[in-house]
């Protein structure tokens, strides 16, 4: 019994480390986030110093890059193998092989292209600005 527990101990300090990063990480996610949105409330308003400013780019940087990280780890590129519909008595599931057919194909999120780009930067020029621009 000693033995067991001794034998099972390693695995079970692993998986509760996994679970407490996973944890960790989203905490740290959304501390990020309102970091970021409390500095562009609060200093919205105010000149900043360029170490001020430069953290705070970084910070968004920052959370951009978590993001990117995040879609990249949620879609993989090629195929994937389907689940198998068999139980292990070898029975078809039927909710699997229904769940199957009515999951949705996920298109590829991309930004806008360099024409949709072009279009924006001409509209924006062609628009009358009045006032001065030393606000």
């Amino acid at each position: 019994d000693d033995e067991e527990k001794e034998k099972l101990l390693p695995k079970l300090r692993w998986l509760s480390r996994v679970s407490y990063l996973g944890k960790r990480e989203k905490e740290q996610i959304e501390y990020l986030k309102r970091v970021i949105n409390d500095e562009e409330y609060l200093f919205k308003n105010e000149k900043l110093s360029k170490r001020e400013m430069a953290r705070h780019e970084m910070n968004k940087k920052l959370l951009d890059i978590i993001q990117k990280r995040i879609n990249l780890s949620d879609h993989v590129d090629g195929y994937n193998m389907p689940e198998a519909y068999v139980k292990d008595d070898g029975t078809i599931d039927k909710e699997k092989r229904e769940a199957a057919l009515n999951a949705r194909f996920q298109e590829e999120k991309k930004g806008p292209s360099e024409q949709e780009e072009w279009e924006d930067h001409q509209i924006t020029k062609s628009r009358a600005q009045f006032g001065a621009r030393d606000k």
